[in-house]
């Protein structure tokens, strides 16, 4: 598997993160330090859970037509003959 990994430096250290998650992130003193640490923690944490694409169907605004209408009252047409 790879993962899309943005590293910066920061005060003379080298942070790592996985792109998109905000909380998964590591501070090493070293580039490459950064980065193993990195692959560590994602190791650690697809071994503690489930890593798994999920899709989600949008719902275009076609889709929505008719779906909030109000029930309208029926009228009777009552003409002259």
């Amino acid at each position: 598997m790879t993962f899309p990994v943005m590293v910066t430096a920061s005060n003379g250290h080298f942070v790592a993160s996985l792109v998109g998650v905000p909380n998964l992130s590591v501070e090493e003193p070293t580039r490459a330090q950064a980065i193993a640490s990195l692959k560590a923690e994602i190791q650690q944490r697809i071994e503690l859970g489930e890593l798994l694409q999920l899709e989600v169907e949008t719902i275009a605004v076609t889709d929505l037509a008719g779906k909030y209408k109000k029930a309208l009252p029926r009228f009777v047409w009552v003409g002259y003959e």
